[in-house]
């Protein structure tokens, strides 16, 4: 079971999601030109730098108005949910979310997409089913299958 946090953990944990992003994707950004990638792991991990106008994994491209607006809907549910009904199991998937909400609005409000650089092959060349994707994306994922553990498994047993 997580070990349930304060609510100052969260905060360092939320800015620390926020920081290790904005990083990410700042390295990528200065190293790396649109579509270029470089191999990690051979062909299993590679960084490539893509832009993202759609939502997380790289679903539903050239909405990034509408996806900004719903990001921020979202990131202010989050916070209200925090500041309100929180209780301590849910801070930790709710710092993941709202860290990984606000890199990617950061992006989408800058850069007018969000920067997308993680790419895993699981190896159905030339197809890959995986898109491509980054820190941000993978907090928001991780952070909703917390709280979905937390609310709907964990309180049913």
């Amino acid at each position: 079971m997580l070990k349930p946090l304060s609510k100052k953990t969260f905060i360092f944990v939320a800015l620390a999601g926020f920081v290790l992003d904005r990083l990410s994707k700042f390295v990528i950004r200065e190293n790396f030109w649109l579509g270029e990638y470089r191999a990690v792991l051979g062909n299993f991990f590679r960084l490539t730098r893509i832009s993202n106008t759609g939502i997380a994994f790289g679903m539903a491209r050239g909405n990034n108005l509408f996806f900004l607006a719903l990001s921020l809907i979202i990131l202010a549910m989050m916070l209200y949910f925090f500041v309100q009904k929180a209780d301590e199991h849910e801070l930790l998937p709710l710092a993941l979310i709202i860290s990984g909400a606000a890199g990617n609005i950061y992006d989408r409000v800058f850069y007018g997409s969000v920067c997308d650089f993680l790419e895993f092959n699981l190896g159905f060349a030339p197809f890959n089913p995986w898109p491509i994707f980054n820190i941000a994306d993978s907090m928001v994922v991780a952070g909703g299958i917390i709280l979905f553990y937390i609310e709907f498994i964990r309180k049913k047993t």
